[in-house]
């Protein structure tokens, strides 16, 4: 469920939307989360031709926002819910505190890159939620470390290497993931920033554990 608009028409915005899903999900409901209103608001934060203007538009306020509403609304529906594609040190620290109720994803590329990688890759590194700070990135990385973290995702939206090049924000956001996930996360493992057992659960063992799926 997107509660941010992005790449697609697929956005459920509002709270009873929201609340209307979990109802009716047996399973636990996955969400990508940025608050919609939020980016609505803060639309003219984008700068023509400067795709380092995407995380300052689509900040990290409207992804904490937006998980702290789905919290919410989760246990008035006393539901459980996925949170995707984490991005920001503060949904770490909020999750923490929810794990009865939320798990969480992150993806190779919150935790590869950094804002400071715009300037060299420009839009070819422009997705939702954005790549932020590095302080971000090192949040996402202690999420992993304690175990807040319950799944590694790619987040695989790929765009032809034409579209990626058009002047920001005409640009679409998402990259490829499927085939980067495993020898970018063994880089990773292969520079200590985690187990090579960490890594098959939050690749394997943690999606199964968290959907229910039969081994």
């Amino acid at each position: 469920v997107f509660m941010g608009s992005s790449t697609g028409d697929l956005l459920v915005e509002d709270d009873e939307s929201v609340a209307s899903i979990l109802r009716n999900t047996r399973r636990r409901a996955a969400f990508h989360s940025e608050d919609e209103f939020r980016l609505r608001e803060r639309l003219g934060e984008r700068i023509e031709g400067d795709p380092a203007s995407h995380p300052v538009w689509r900040d990290e306020i409207a992804a904490l926002r937006c998980t702290e509403r789905l919290v919410r609304i989760a246990r008035k529906a006393r539901a459980r819910i996925h949170v995707l594609h984490i991005s920001t040190a503060e949904e770490i620290v909020f999750l923490e505190q929810h794990k009865d109720v939320a798990t969480c994803e992150a993806t190779p590329h919150h935790l590869t890159l950094s804002a400071d990688d715009y300037a060299q890759l420009g839009t070819l590194i422009q997705m939702n939620p954005p790549v932020r700070a590095s302080r971000h990135r090192d949040g996402i990385w202690h999420g992993i470390a304690q175990g807040i973290v319950d799944v590694l995702g790619s987040d695989h939206a790929p765009h032809t290497l034409a579209e990626k090049a058009k002047p920001y924000p005409a640009s679409p956001s998402g990259m490829t993931g499927v085939q980067t996930l495993v020898p970018i996360m063994l880089d990773h493992v292969s520079a200590g920033r985690l187990t090579l057992q960490r890594f098959v659960d939050l690749s394997s063992h943690g999606p199964q554990r968290i959907f229910g799926m039969a081994r």
